[in-house]
């Protein structure tokens, strides 16, 4: 397991993800989308996107280093790592678990 600390919070990624981030960067960025309006009242999901690039060259961005290990991401979710620890798994895709921390 590969272990980020950030901003209060934590950031766990799994060792196989790990292996696909040599040499590459994984880029987090929040997103908010509408999926249901029923009788005026929408319902309004908020997630985390996931992609592995080569590299990142946004400015908006704040980057991190663990060993070989480099993720960025945006403001929202760093600041979601002060309420919440996040752990990166791999199964047919790559998936970003939220825990919120008491």
């Amino acid at each position: 397991m590969i272990v980020f600390n950030v901003n209060s919070g934590m950031i766990q990624i799994q060792d196989s993800v790990g292996r696909l981030l040599m040499n590459r960067i994984l880029i987090m960025r929040a997103y908010t989308e509408t999926v249901a309006c029923d009788s005026g009242m929408c319902e309004v999901v908020h997630g985390i996107s996931l992609k592995i690039k080569r590299r990142c060259n946004d400015p908006e961005m704040l980057y991190f280093m663990n060993g070989n290990i480099e993720i960025a991401m945006d403001s929202t979710v760093y600041d979601l790592l002060e309420r919440e620890n996040l752990s990166i798994e791999k199964g047919r895709d790559i998936a970003v678990e939220r825990r919120r921390r008491r």
